[in-house]
């Protein structure tokens, strides 16, 4: 496994990027010709550092943070969204919902986590699930990218790991799930009374 470490998403993101352009193996996934890392295990340890700008490049804080109010409010309809990212639209199978949209799936999760912290800080079980059966099978524009979420509780600090099927780099991982899923984490680790 390729560990990238730093507390900086900008060094992170140069790292990874020129990893990708020098070694990474083509592939074409659903008829579309791209470049993967396999096994790779990104460590961001200033989780708090979550906005990513790279000149040129399109990005858009308050997606992000619409997004993880997304989640965090159990919501999957496009409206909520699209004032923020108009695109949106190409993930949604009806232009109404998105079908793989994080909030519906671990809302309800969300209490079980914080309660299981609280009872048992060293607990190894505080899971959000993110990918469901249903998923395999979906003739989906929008399955889940993001899969299962950890939590850990260790020497005052709420730590996060995320397995993902797929995450795409530039769009994905530094665009909007590093920041989004940073503002989950700090949210439980201020329910929680702890550090990042």
């Amino acid at each position: 496994m390729e560990v990238f470490r730093s507390p900086s998403p900008h060094e992170l993101y140069r790292h990874q990027l020129d990893a990708l352009n020098s070694y990474g193996s083509e592939v074409v996934v659903r008829g579309l010709r791209t470049k993967e890392l396999l096994d790779v295990a990104t460590v961001i340890e200033k989780p708090d550092r979550r906005v990513h700008i790279v000149p040129g490049r399109w990005a858009n804080p308050f997606l992000a943070l619409s997004e993880a109010l997304h989640i965090l409010g159990g919501r999957h309809d496009v409206a909520s969204l699209l004032p923020y990212n108009k695109h949106i639209l190409n993930f949604s199978d009806d232009g109404v919902d998105l079908y793989g949209a994080y909030g519906r799936r671990i809302k309800d999760q969300i209490p079980h986590i914080l309660n299981r912290l609280r009872a048992d800080p060293n607990d190894r079980r505080a899971i959000l699930s993110i990918w469901e059966d249903r998923d395999l099978d979906a003739d989906t524009k929008d399955p889940p990218c993001n899969d299962i979420v950890a939590f850990k509780l260790r020497e005052d600090r709420l730590y996060m790991t995320i397995f993902n099927r797929s995450n795409d780099l530039h769009w994905g991982l530094y665009a909007v799930n590093l920041p989004t899923f940073s503002i989950l984490q700090e949210y439980l680790a201020a329910r929680l009374q702890v550090q990042l």
